[in-house]
């Protein structure tokens, strides 16, 4: 059985585990060693300065943000341009379907007649 890091990281924390992993931990030197690094990771992690954004963070994201955005209207042209191709599409399709032919032959007919 071999410890996974979850089972170092709790022994690191000096959280309990059970007798089999302690023992396995406590006979491996490789991995005594590593829970020490984890210590020093930790310890020095522990010592970095708090980083605080400035006043002005969100401003300058949103300001560069504003900038790369595609263009509003090129969007609208490109949507009308989808629904105008779709309806067109649309269109073709129901003026060449056969059950067309029989509606729009009985109209002119009617209107025809008229």
């Amino acid at each position: 059985m071999h410890p996974s890091t979850e089972d170092l990281l709790s022994v690191r924390d000096g959280e309990p585990l059970d007798a089999v992993t302690s023992n396995v931990i406590a006979e491996d030197a490789t991995l005594e060693r590593e829970i020490e690094r984890m210590r020093q990771v930790r310890h020095a992690l522990g010592q970095l300065p708090e980083l605080s954004p400035e006043d002005d963070m969100w401003q300058r994201i949103e300001a560069v943000e504003h900038e790369t955005r595609p263009r509003s209207s090129y969007r609208r042209l490109a949507a009308g341009a989808g629904i105008a191709a779709a309806v067109a599409a649309l269109a073709i399709f129901v003026i060449s379907s056969p059950s067309c032919s029989l509606i729009c032959t009985s109209a002119s007919a009617r209107a025809a007649a008229k």
